[in-house]
This record gives C-alpha cells, structure tokens and sequence, in this order.
C-alpha cells in the first residue's frame, strides 16, 4: 500500500536491470479488478487505476503482483525502457478522467499503453475478460480409490482426492506422507488421472484459480501433523480443503453413486499407494 500511495506522488526508485519485459494483461473476478503487469529479469512492476475523490488515477506497486489473477499474456521478451514505460503510465490521457466505468476506463489505458509500446494486440480488447473468466473455470470431482489388497465399497474406507481439471491443465490432490516420519503432507499431481480412481464430479464451472487451490492443500492444517487413522487421515484433510476452497461435497449422495460403480473396479496395485 505504501507503494501504491508513493506512486501518487513520484517515480519512486525504479532502475534499469536489463530490458527484456514479458507483458500480462491480469484480471480478478472476484473483485472486479485489472491490472497491466510488466515482468523484467531483476523487477517486477504493475499498474492500476485506483479512483481518487471520483477521478481516475493511475499507480503503481514495484514489486510481484501477489493477487489472485487469471493472466492473459500480451508480450513476450520485448525491448522496454522501465522508466520510459512509468512515464508513459503515469502521463495517460485516462489519469484525472471522470470515473464513470472501470472497465472502459481500464481497457481505454491498455489500448493506449500497448499503441505507444509497440505491443500488437493479438486479442480483442473487450473479449479479454471473458476469455480470462473462461480460461480459470474448473470441474472438480470427488475422487476415491481402494487402499491396496482391501477393495471395498464403502467409501470411508477408501483413499479421497479431489481432481481439478482447467482448459489448460488437470491437477489431482490427495493426502501424502513425509517419508521417514509419518508426518502429513499435500500431494499435487499433474496429468490424468489414474485407472484406480473412482471420480464424482461435484461442480462445473467453477472460477477457480490453480494458485488458490494449491495455496489451500498446501496451507491445511493437518499438513505436518502426524498421521492418524482416524482423526488426521485423507478423509479429514479432503473436508478441510474443500471447505476452505468453498466447495460442497454432498456425500451420502457419492455414497450412492460410488457404491454402484466401485465394485466395477479392481484393486490396482500399479495405481495405488499407501496412505
């Protein structure tokens, strides 16, 4: 905050660290917010529009941009100048307008600020986000699978996962364990998901971004516990990050459907690790 009210005021104390920039347009759903995100080697720099007594101004925070934000990359490796760029942010025709529509206004500075640039669009402006919203909805299911040499039907005495598939990646997570200690860890998974699963999905399209579920499974509490059967198991840590990510799992309804279709599956010793 510090630096955002700094940028009020002054340039600050950015310097050059080399020139190469990658260039992400960032929106937040959640919150209704847009961000221009410029990433050198040694620096990270974004700007926003904040209203200030019902004008426009324009700001900006040297340092990663740590907000929850689908990114839309609109450059790659281009050749910036960062205080040319500051001053061009921070000189907009959009700084001291009326605030009347953030997204206008917001699309309005992008455009100006890719045109003195150089950067070429290869996106429409104003379908930017709703490809964002698109690309950051994620299935979920509710995922289970036998423990190895005990293949039963009643799900509580399976191991639960949960298995988020995005347009541009799938990602299971499940409860592991410390080897060597016996302590709880959060596993993560990349790819499809294994023969052995029996999968539920239990919402579609939900906006979801991967750094939030991932901060979830990694922040449990029962993480780095000691492992107990019947009080800090897989069972226990699936309920907490699905709470914590606001996702309902309705489980005597799983119990239905998973009753009907585990027995179809066999034991896979290849698949399944113990828990």
């Amino acid at each position: 905050m510090f630096q955002f009210i700094k940028s009020l005021f002054g340039y600050g104390d950015l310097v050059d660290h080399g020139n190469l920039c990658d260039v992400f347009f960032c929106h937040n759903k959640l919150i209704n917010k847009w961000v221009l995100d410029l990433q050198w080697e040694h620096q990270h720099i974004y700007y926003e529009l904040m209203e200030v007594k019902g004008v426009v101004k324009v700001i900006y925070c040297k340092d990663i941009l740590t907000i929850e934000c689908g990114r839309l990359k609109i450059a790659s490796k281009m050749s910036l100048d960062p205080e040319t760029v500051h001053n061009l942010a921070i000189n907009s025709s959009v700084n001291n307008q009326k605030l009347i529509d953030k997204l206008v206004i917001f699309q309005a500075f992008l455009k100006e600020m890719c045109n003195k640039l150089g950067i070429n669009l290869t996106y429409d402006i104003n379908n930017c986000v709703e490809f964002l919203s698109e690309f950051f909805k994620a299935d979920v299911y509710f995922c289970h699978r036998p423990v190895p040499y005990i293949n039963v039907d009643d799900i509580s005495k399976r191991h639960w996962a949960l298995y988020f598939t995005w347009k541009h990646k799938q990602v299971r997570y499940e409860l592991g364990k410390v080897e060597g200690s016996g302590n709880i860890k959060a596993d993560c998974t990349k790819g499809d998901l294994p023969d052995a699963f029996t999968k539920v999905r239990i919402c579609s399209d939900k906006w979801l971004y991967p750094y939030k579920v991932h901060r979830a499974a990694m922040n449990c509490s029962l993480n780095n516990q000691l492992y107990d059967p019947g009080w800090r198991n897989c069972q226990i840590w699936i309920k907490e990050v699905a709470k914590a990510l606001d996702i309902h799992i309705d489980y005597e309804i799983i119990s239905g459907i998973s009753a009907f279709v585990g027995h179809l599956l066999p034991v896979s010793k290849k698949n399944a690790k113990p828990v």
